[in-house]
């Protein structure tokens, strides 16, 4: 049979050569807009490194006393309000934060040198003594001191706690605990350095980013800063009972000079954070693009499939005449149908590797110095192009079955006399 698909394509040639130009096109339109929709995909298949499910957070006010603003006192009113929320049925442990933690819109980072490049590693606050590693859920890894341990380390000044991605990119093979960063540079001095005390397990700071270089220092608290309160709920609790029972006696949260305000869930900051970088509003222009694109093109290809393939009745009545199956026949036009699919899809996707090569892919880290040491095939030019290339072939694939499937059906079905007395 597939001798019978390519003498039949060879020799209507000359009628298929536009045919072949318009997947080529449609192949190269295709990847411009799957090409975001794949990796951001992917993103959001990378775990946070913490289960945001179960974590909503409290906005909280200072209000303004003139007795009250020594740093001991301002701390016992807030580990008071703490232990008032956190003796609620529903919470399971509560900590705070302050201006920066996973998806805020505020951040600090240091660069540390690799190779001879700078590598930009976010540096987030972690206030001691207040269960922030255990009430967000992140893991101590082995050889590291535990989570429990970490949290309540008394803050010295250069102390810090990476992620597992941090650990493996610096010191590869080796226990980072002790060591300092940079510490094989030429000008490396202890007294100006970060010196490594814990690893935890990879937290992505950024969720829409798949990159995990994170680091912790050490803090106090400062009466100073305003703060917020992460709240882990049990198992069995629901998220949207409790913002709705929270709300309802918010105004009584009151503990010396902090009130409670206001609180979300920690999806609904998410996806704040994801709105105000532009990817919410980027993403959904692709996919509405996409999807708009994808509806022109199942009428547009697969219509001139279907009229192409209803063409050719007389030649499946032939067909039938001398005792083809009516299944064989399908399987003949499908066959035509795939071969010219696939040829049409690769020269697409070969002009369209001359802009990759040139411009880049979609990304998934906001480091571009990473992208040589990410281990992700979104930064591996050959596994991405090729991923994505599959999932454009797929898609074309299943656009080109559905205009030949219907007419195929109808002229291998019909009686073979029938067929040629209507051409």
């Amino acid at each position: 049979m597939w001798k019978l698909i390519f003498k039949n394509l060879l020799s209507r040639r000359r009628r298929l050569a536009w045919l072949l130009a318009e997947i080529v096109i449609v192949t190269i339109v295709i990847w411009v807009f799957i090409d975001p929709i794949v990796v951001n995909g992917y993103i959001d298949s990378v775990p946070l490194g913490y289960d945001r499910e179960k974590l909503c957070v409290v906005k909280t006010m200072r209000l303004h006393d003139e007795e009250r603003v020594d740093r001991a006192a301002a701390e016992a009113d807030m580990r008071n309000l703490l232990a008032r929320i956190g003796n609620l049925p529903e919470v399971e442990s509560c900590t705070l934060i302050d201006w920066s933690y996973p998806d805020a819109t505020g951040s600090s980072a240091n660069g540390f040198k690799k190779d001879s490049v700078w590598i930009t590693v976010q540096m987030m606050p972690l206030i001691s003594g207040w269960n922030y590693l255990t009430t967000y859920g992140i893991d101590a890894v082995a050889g590291s001191p535990s989570a429990e341990e970490l949290q309540n380390l008394t803050p010295t000044r250069g102390n810090i706690v990476v992620t597992r991605t941090v650990a493996d990119l610096y010191f590869p093979g080796i226990n980072p605990v002790g060591h300092y960063m940079n510490e094989d540079e030429e000008d490396f001095s202890p007294e100006d350095a970060f010196r490594v005390v814990g690893v935890i397990e990879d937290v992505r700071p950024r969720s829409t980013f798949d990159s995990a270089l994170l680091a912790y220092n050490f803090y106090e608290f400062n009466p100073e800063l305003s703060y917020s309160i992460v709240i882990r709920l049990k198992d069995e609790a629901g998220m949207s009972r409790f913002l709705h029972d929270f709300n309802e006696r918010i105004d009584g949260m009151q503990s010396g000079v902090y009130t409670c305000k206001e609180i979300v869930s920690y999806d609904t900051i998410g996806k704040e954070f994801a709105y105000s970088q532009g990817v919410t509003n980027q993403l959904r222009l692709k996919t509405l693009l996409s999807v708009f694109f994808f509806a022109n093109l199942l009428l547009g290809v697969s219509g001139v499939f279907y009229l192409q393939t209803r063409k050719r009745s007389e030649e499946a009545g032939v067909m039938r005449s001398f005792g083809a199956t009516p299944r064989r026949i399908r399987l003949m036009l499908l066959g035509e149908g795939w071969i010219l699919t696939t040829v049409g899809c690769l020269v697409g996707c070969l002009i369209y590797l001359q802009y990759a090569v040139k411009e880049g892919l979609a990304r998934a880290n906001n480091v571009a110095a990473y992208d040589a040491y990410d281990p992700s095939w979104v930064n591996n030019l050959p596994l991405h192009f090729t991923a994505v290339s599959l999932v454009v072939y797929v898609l074309l694939v299943i656009v080109v079955s559905l205009g030949i499937s219907i007419p195929a059906w109808r002229i291998s079905s019909v009686n073979p006399s029938d067929a040629l007395r209507h051409e």
